[in-house]
């Protein structure tokens, strides 16, 4: 058992950590050899040295905590207001039809390109980028949630209905349990949708966050601090992703 446990980790892990060092080897390579300019593209261990220079002077935590904190305040904003109008949504069929080209405009509209109205409406502190996460974290917890709801067997509410269960009744034990997988999964597109809304909304303007760190490296042609700083980005959309789907799994145990 032990044995198989191993061996399904190892074909997960090894095939893109293989790759990962493969691309890790051909770009020093390059950048070794002078093929490219370092302003284009710096070598690795230029980049490893800006890592190691930004964690251990410690000025990329307080950064790291401002994104962080716009992300995770604008996802739990999403979370509310797209269940919470999913469920009002899913009331009826005239409430759907009347809602459904609304959402279409919606999702349609780009609101990145909000982002300077956001700093205009909000400033540059944390509002105009929880709004700006928001707008974009929204939609796919609110379309994940209505197919969730949209998904609830009829029998089963009609069960309900016929032991005297209130719409609401129905709603809070019924449907939102049974679309509570739906909802995770839209949770987890929506942690990184809300953490593209905080750079976005720092690189509209801000005085903190790694997007206004990400301005300031551009800006002094520090190409490989801005590398540096793209993979601490990447590392947290990666732990978002990855707490989102431990949340999946232990909250929704039941429905594998």
């Amino acid at each position: 058992m032990r044995s198989a446990a191993l061996r399904s980790l190892i074909e997960v892990v090894v095939p893109p950590l293989a790759f990962f060092l493969i691309v890790l080897a051909c770009w020093d390579v390059i950048t070794a050899a002078g093929f490219v300019d370092p302003l284009m593209l710096p070598s690795p261990r230029d980049v490893a040295n800006q890592l190691h220079y930004g964690f251990s002077s410690g000025i990329f935590w307080p950064h790291i905590g401002t994104t962080l904190a716009e992300t995770l305040i604008a996802l739990a904003i999403s979370i509310v207001l797209g269940v919470a109008s999913a469920a009002f949504v899913a009331q009826s069929e005239e409430l759907r039809e009347v809602a459904n080209p609304i959402l279409v405009a919606f999702e349609a509209f780009p609101k990145i390109a909000l982002a300077p109205l956001a700093i205009t409406w909000f400033g540059y502190g944390i509002g105009s980028k929880v709004y700006l996460a928001t707008a974009i974290a929204y939609f796919p917890v609110l379309i994940a949630t209505l197919a969730g709801l949209g998904a609830v067997p009829a029998g089963q509410q009609d069960l309900f209905r016929a032991l005297g269960a209130s719409r609401m009744q129905t709603l809070i034990k019924l449907k939102i349990p049974y679309a509570l997988p739906y909802i995770l999964s839209g949770v987890n597109i929506a942690a990184i949708a809300a953490l593209i809304g905080s750079i976005v909304a720092e690189f509209a303007g801000s005085r903190a966050g790694l997007g206004r760190l990400i301005l300031y490296a551009n800006e002094v042609l520090a190409t490989d601090r801005v590398f540096a700083i793209l993979i601490v980005l990447s590392s947290v959309g990666i732990s978002l992703h990855f707490a989102t789907q431990f949340a999946r799994r232990r909250l929704t145990s039941w429905a594998s």
